[in-house]
């Protein structure tokens, strides 16, 4: 049966796109400072390495997507869980009413011999 998508399905989508696309992105930038050599600045003295920079920042960046990765599959994970759940509920509840059924239509004598022939199906 194909599963129906609901908006919240494509907020999710939404959301792992543009997380995903940032950490592409960002990927791109460090990969572009690969050869940058660090320099030294005369006036304050301060050594700035770019490579660092965005490397340090992709550590930032990388924990996003996978908390974004985890929550999706989780979340699908959770959602077809409660729909089986669900039917299986349903299916429970019907098997109640078809034995209540059987239960009243059936003579005492009959339901005894069942019972003593399959006691754990009557919860003995």
């Amino acid at each position: 049966m194909p599963q129906k998508t609901g908006v919240g399905d494509w907020g999710r989508w939404v959301v792992t796109a543009v997380i995903i696309a940032i950490f592409v992105w960002w990927l791109l930038i460090v990969n572009l400072e690969l050869g940058t050599q660090p320099t030294k600045n005369d006036g304050t003295g301060l050594v700035t390495d770019p490579y660092a920079h965005a490397k340090e920042t992709l550590a930032v960046v990388v924990p996003f997507l996978t908390l974004i990765l985890g929550y999706w599959f989780g979340v699908r994970g959770v959602d077809e869980a409660k729909k089986t759940a669900a039917a299986a509920t349903q299916d429970a509840q019907a098997a109640n009413v078809k034995f209540a059924v059987l239960r009243a239509t059936a003579s005492k004598s009959s339901y005894e011999q069942a019972v003593s022939k399959y006691p754990s199906a009557f919860g003995r």
